[in-house]
């Protein structure tokens, strides 16, 4: 569908997009909260404000989805930049809590245009690993890579043979002590057969802090022998209390402590840690040694 080069570029752009609405949105938003506020509107008025935007968000979301599927979805996406840049434009003449309503009504419909449009490009862009599976199906067979997708700092692809398991769309409802109650959206989910193991391919990065995870994909934790996941501290509070014992690995990585592994440049020394003999220290106690 996409060659390396399109793909990396479109998801360039989807970043450079995302991050300009959400710095806009940073500042806009609070500044036309209070300006809101400074009209005279009540705090129910705001509350209904707040509704009307929902009811506008839930109306057309679906209509948007149709038309994400007749359209192209980049003219979608700057159509719901130009339109939200016009309403918050209105704000300033808008007079009555009638004026606030409608405007509010409009900007959550023109922005779920946006969310639909994103959310389709993502689909298309799905990383290759979940795309080769879900084009395999459950049951075929797959060659692919496996991580080392980011920068060269997280090792290399990891080239494998697999059997597709399962595709799920990766949204399940947390139950454990992290976000309890919440949605969790992994995108397009994909669990591999690798030698005997059960490698799961997610389309989004989430930290695995809930069980609900793997069982959601159809693998139950507590009837495995090894889970390894990628994450440092949030896995804890889930997978401790079914882990018989847990075993840190320093791999490759930005979240490395073994600090000496990293090429620093412009560094002022001697510096801790990484100059413990220099400055005179000679052992590092822990804090229940202390």
């Amino acid at each position: 569908m996409f060659g390396e080069k399109p793909r990396e570029r479109s998801l360039f752009y989807l970043m450079l997009a995302q991050l300009a609405l959400n710095f806009r949105g940073g500042i806009i938003s609070p500044i036309l909260s209070l300006y809101i506020r400074q009209q005279g509107m009540s705090i129910s008025q705001v509350g209904l404000l707040g509704t009307a935007s929902i009811f506008g968000w839930l109306i057309f979301e679906p209509i948007s989805g149709v038309f994400a599927d007749k359209i192209r979805k980049k003219w979608m996406m700057v159509f719901a930049v130009i339109g939200s840049t016009v309403i918050y434009a209105l704000y300033p003449s808008a007079g009555t809590f009638q004026h606030f309503l409608f405007l509010g009504f409009s900007m959550s419909s023109i922005m779920s245009a946006y969310s639909i449009a994103l959310r389709a490009l993502e689909a298309e862009l799905l990383p290759e690993a979940v795309e080769a599976a879900a084009g395999a199906g459950a049951g075929g067979g797959v060659s692919l890579d496996l991580g080392g997708k980011t920068d060269d700092l997280h090792g290399r692809p990891l080239r494998v043979m697999a059997t597709v398991k399962m595709i799920s769309d990766g949204r399940w409802i947390v139950k454990g002590p992290m976000g309890t109650g919440s949605e969790a959206d992994m995108g397009r989910t994909a669990v591999l057969l690798v030698g005997g193991n059960e490698v799961i391919v997610t389309s989004k990065r989430l930290q695995p802090t809930d069980l609900q995870l793997y069982r959601s994909l159809g693998i139950e934790p507590t009837e495995r022998r090894f889970i390894v996941v990628k994450s440092s501290v949030h896995y804890r509070a889930a997978h401790e209390p079914i882990a018989k014992e847990v075993i840190e690995l320093d791999t490759p990585g930005l979240t490395s402590p073994r600090l000496a592994g990293f090429g620093f440049k412009r560094l002022r020394r001697p510096i801790f840690p990484l100059d413990l003999e220099l400055m005179g220290i000679t052992e590092l106690k822990t804090m229940e040694e202390e």
